[in-house]
């Protein structure tokens, strides 16, 4: 898995030319490309024990808010009973809000706090945006907060729709609501860039996916806790270059993938 540490401008631009998410496959360099400055492991579990309490924890949870939703009824309004990230009726809400406490606390106790602003980006967005985003990190706006890493996924990555990216402005407490707000305001602010939210990895590593429907419950935060619709939308076309205008689309709401897309 390819993995940049360090400051050097000259040393970033070399990393990226070779590890552009577009031209690096799956199947030859795995789900993931990181760009960090430094070598720091803040906010993740500091043995393999610990990780493992953390997620055990984190199901048991899960599988309660579950059994309680289903015995509520859900099923009878969803039309299928696994699908528990439907949150349109108002007695429900309560659940999913005690379960993300619940996972929040969990999360906190075991040091799992890792996580941070991510998008689901198409083919054509995707560089341009991943390099920006880098050489913010390494050597501009970014360095200055406490985002930690950039990640992106490879080409072909199998949980993802064909012809789209997930990227991530990662930070050591994805729960500290602060050091979120700076980070989004110098996404939003500086690159113009709107992502769908944040999210802790310890609910990724729950399966609540970067394309979990229920986002109020499965992210930590997002854009439009800090800012209002308009103050997003005319950040995002005053500042963005053309290139990255419609990059922050999600692919359920994006248009569709050209088929000619490098695999």
């Amino acid at each position: 898995m390819p993995i940049f540490y360090g400051s050097g401008a000259l040393e970033l631009n070399g990393f990226i030319e070779e590890y552009t998410p577009t031209k690096a496959p799956y199947s030859q360099f795995g789900p993931l490309i990181y760009i960090k400055k430094d070598r720091s492991r803040l906010g993740l579990p500091t043995s393999a024990r610990q990780n493992s309490r953390a997620l055990i924890e984190g199901q048991r949870i899960l599988e309660e808010a579950k059994s309680k939703l289903l015995r509520d009824g859900m099923h009878e309004h969803t039309g299928d009973p696994k699908d528990y990230s439907y949150n349109g009726t108002s007695r429900w809400k309560p659940v999913f809000a005690k379960c993300k406490d619940e996972l929040q606390q969990v999360a906190i106790d075991h040091n799992f706090t890792y996580g941070g602003w991510f998008d689901i980006v198409r083919w054509d967005k995707i560089d341009d945006l991943y390099s920006r985003l880098a050489h913010s990190l390494i050597n501009g706006p970014l360095k200055n907060t406490r985002a930690h890493s950039i990640r992106v996924t490879t080409t072909g990555h199998p949980r993802l729709p064909r012809g789209m990216h997930t990227i991530c402005v990662l930070m050591p407490d994805s729960f500290d609501r602060e050091a979120s707000k700076r980070v989004l305001e110098v996404l939003v602010k500086y690159h113009g860039w709107v992502p769908e939210g944040c999210k802790p990895d310890f609910f990724l590593e729950l399966n609540l996916t970067h394309i979990h429907q229920a986002r109020e419950y499965s992210c930590t935060f997002a854009p439009n806790n800090f800012f209002t619709t308009r103050e997003l939308h005319d950040a995002k076309f005053t500042l963005a270059p053309r290139s990255v205008l419609r990059s922050s689309t999600p692919f359920s709401r994006g248009p569709k993938p050209n088929p000619r897309q490098p695999t």
